[in-house]
């Protein structure tokens, strides 16, 4: 198959979808409201212990040592049992000894003479023998710090407790495996998530204000919570109520511009591993795959995303297989546009929920509609990692092809620093009024935790991306009646 790609210029383009997600979920001024206040607690209770500061000499010691490592989360010395275990040495040998870096061969601080030796007649080359056991080596090595005794803590909540019980017994150190305990339920997210007014400042789009209820619909997340889609129409099977907008000029003035809030002070730290928000362009008939298909943008910048149109058109049988827009005879998932990620996720979640009787965070996609019913709890975990095992070792067949007509979006993102003194000018200018007969402004209450996010159409080119067969179907038939009269 060939994939040659023309390309011609259009008079106008709809403009794409554009999601934006905040990354901090509920507001902290929303946690009593929504049963969260224990995540107040925590922070508090973590930031009133005093500080043990472990000893440099100790730290500086494990560091330098070509045999240990050291874990920087909770603060851990780990050393190795043999040499031929570390990074130091090559892998895939199973002699008795193993070549090592010349680097173990000259550490004589605790490592014996017999371990490590260079080999004679080879220079550099450093044999370390496998037999030999490290005599600072611990398999049963804990924190320097004495088993935490739950007694000592005091008065703190169960579920504060729960929580510091997770984070501790996590087996990563940066607690990734325990992420979707922390998230609340959906309908908590739906219910106190993020609201319009607070995650987004300003929007306009082509020097034109936007309208909340005309341009924007509400996208419900089970990891990113309440997420705001602006020119989202909604699937091709539904009645349109709306149109996507079209743009009739490409550059800067013809595109959207919106200023978003992240402020730190109100969000609650357990809930934000990253600061900024989560962007993501898409097709405005289909819903955003945020964790795939996204971009992060950090607070303090404004980014500028230019943008490039492509359609794709893949040849179904015989010269291969791709899913048409709603035809079951092509793959199991029906929603227009199809789309091969969401067709992905939903077979596995329902694998999911046939085996653990529950839908879990990592396959669901977001909706306009919230919907959380039935959400996988941390007691299924051990039955959902059985089906995280059967999909690594492909055990998990999904019949989700990749789709016959796509569009997508060739991206080119700049970033610079955001003009504070900018926002603050127009922020006095705008909230400038007479107060008891004197003039007066507005401080800005925020310190300016904002970013900026501009999308544009970089030129009007359509790229036509078609794949197109070597070989016509009739050639194919007389290949196969050739065959059959030869055999």
């Amino acid at each position: 198959m060939l994939f040659p790609s023309q390309s011609e210029s259009a008079k106008e383009l709809e403009f794409p979808a554009v999601t934006v997600c905040g990354r901090f979920l509920i507001p902290r001024m929303n946690a009593k409201e929504a049963k969260l206040d224990y995540m107040n607690d925590l922070y508090k209770f973590l930031h009133s212990i005093p500080s043990h500061n472990v000893s440099m000499s100790m730290k500086t010691r494990c560091i330098e040592d070509p045999l240990c490592t050291y874990n920087q989360f909770i603060e851990k010395c780990k050393c190795y049992k043999n040499p031929c275990n570390t990074t130091l040495c090559h892998p895939f040998q199973n002699d008795d000894s193993c070549n090592c870096s010349k680097r173990l061969c000259d550490w004589k601080d605790a490592l014996s003479p017999e371990a490590c030796q260079l080999k004679k007649g080879k220079e550099g080359v450093c044999s370390c023998r496998r037999d030999f056991e490290y005599p600072l080596y611990n398999p049963n090595a804990t924190s320097p710090r004495e088993p935490l005794n739950e007694s000592v803590l005091g008065n703190v909540s169960k579920h504060v407790l729960d929580v510091i019980r997770q984070i501790k017994f996590s087996k990563t150190s940066d607690i990734n495996d325990q992420d979707y305990k922390f998230l609340p339920g959906v309908r908590t997210l739906d219910d106190f998530g993020i609201s319009y007014d607070t995650l987004i400042v300003s929007c306009n789009f082509q020097g034109q204000k936007c309208s909340v209820q005309d341009d924007f619909t509400t996208l419900y997340s089970a990891t990113y919570g309440k997420c705001y889609m602006f020119n989202y129409v909604g699937d091709e099977g539904a009645q349109l109520l709306k149109k996507p907008k079209i743009v009739k000029s490409p550059g800067r003035n013809y595109g959207l511009h919106l200023y978003l809030q992240s402020e730190r002070k109100n969000m609650l730290p357990l809930f934000a591993r990253r600061l900024g928000a989560r962007v993501v362009i898409h097709d405005p008939r289909s819903l955003p795959i945020s964790r795939e298909g996204g971009f992060d943008i950090r607070h303090g910048d404004t980014s500028s995303i230019s943008i490039r149109y492509f359609e794709i058109n893949r040849l179904g049988p015989p010269w291969g297989r791709c899913a048409k827009d709603g035809d079951n005879t092509t793959s199991s998932y029906l929603s227009k546009p199809y789309n091969q990620i969401a067709c992905e996720r939903k077979c596995m979640n329902d694998v999911v929920f046939q085996r653990c009787k529950c839908y879990h965070r990592r396959f669901m996609t977001g909706t306009p509609t919230p919907s959380g019913d039935r959400l996988c709890t941390p007691e299924k975990d051990r039955c959902f990692r059985t089906v995280l095992d059967d999909i690594s070792e492909e055990k998990v067949k999904c019949d989700c092809p990749e789709p016959c007509k796509e569009i997508k979006y060739r991206l080119t993102i700049s970033r610079s620093e955001l003009n504070k003194a900018f926002i603050r000018l127009v922020k006095k200018a705008k909230s400038m009024k007479m107060v008891r007969g004197a003039l007066a402004t507005v401080e800005p209450e925020f310190r300016l935790d904002l970013l900026g996010v501009s999308v544009f159409y970089q030129d009007f080119s359509v790229t036509n991306v078609s794949e197109t067969s070597l070989y016509s179907v009739s050639i194919f038939d007389q290949c196969r009646l050739y065959i059959y009269h030869v055999f």
